[in-house]
């Protein structure tokens, strides 16, 4: 197992996890939960995995990819999306 830490800066919500999306701007499609929140420690299986941030908070990316790998800790920031 290995631990995931995912970053952000408008607080903690629900992280979770799917496919790789198309483009970097197209969301993750039928997302599941990934089994933690924002800025706490969670467990993960090694492996590559596509996260996001279950939030209605624009935020940016909208999706990073991890390679979680046992005993090395993984971490991950999102951030609150500029409004102008």
């Amino acid at each position: 197992m290995a631990t995931v830490r995912i970053q952000f800066d408008g607080g903690d919500v629900p992280v979770i996890m799917g496919q790789r999306p198309p483009a970097n701007d197209v969301p993750i499609a039928d997302p599941i939960p990934a089994g933690g929140n924002t800025n706490s420690s969670f467990l993960a299986l090694a492996g590559v995995h596509f996260y996001g941030l279950n939030t209605s908070i624009p935020h940016s990316p909208l999706w990073l990819r991890g390679n979680a790998i046992d005993g090395v800790p993984l971490h991950l920031s999102f951030r609150k999306a500029e409004m102008g």
